[in-house]
Parts: C-alpha cells; structure tokens; sequence
C-alpha cells in the first residue's frame, strides 16, 4: 500500500521571478507483515522548485505541473528499486 501527503504546495513570489514549491512525502507499506515494525517498506520526503516562465497564474500551474512530473518519475524509480532489492531478499 503507498500512502502519501502533500507537505507544501505553494506559489513563491520574489522581486525578479515567481517560483512553483511543491513537497510530498511518501510511504511504502507491506500489509501483509504481521509485525508491525517491518511494514514499513520505504519512506521519503519530496521536494521540487521550480521557476515560473512568466508572472501568471498559467505559469504557475506550468511549474507546478513540471515539478509534480520530476517528483513523479524519482519517487515510482525509488519505488521500483525498493521492490526489485525486497524481492531479492526473500528466500525462492
């Protein structure tokens, strides 16, 4: 079971740009283990900037959506590299 929160998620405005800030954490979770303390598969925070093309909120939903990409693509690699390493781990 994945579950995950959305820790910030928020335009930044600066003098000479707007930036797009997002940050989820993520945990992976073995329903199956009996003891608690081994469900935990992997657990990691996320946390993207990404710099606005223009000063709009088109713009701004651009970056917000690049950065949502990026964390994305690094936390289903993660994932899967959790997965490949744990099933290597388990007697055949």
């Amino acid at each position: 079971m994945l579950e995950g929160s959305v820790e910030e998620f928020f335009e930044w405005d600066m003098e000479e740009k707007w930036k797009a800030i997002l940050s989820i954490s993520i945990v992976l979770i073995d329903k199956n283990q009996i003891d608690v303390g081994n469900r935990i598969l992997f657990q990691k925070a996320y946390r993207k900037e990404e710099v606005c093309k223009r000063r709009n909120p088109s713009a701004l939903a651009e970056a917000m959506s690049l950065a949502m990409s990026k964390i994305s693509k690094q936390s289903i690699n993660d994932i899967y590299d959790c997965l490949k390493h744990s099933d290597q781990d388990k007697p055949i």
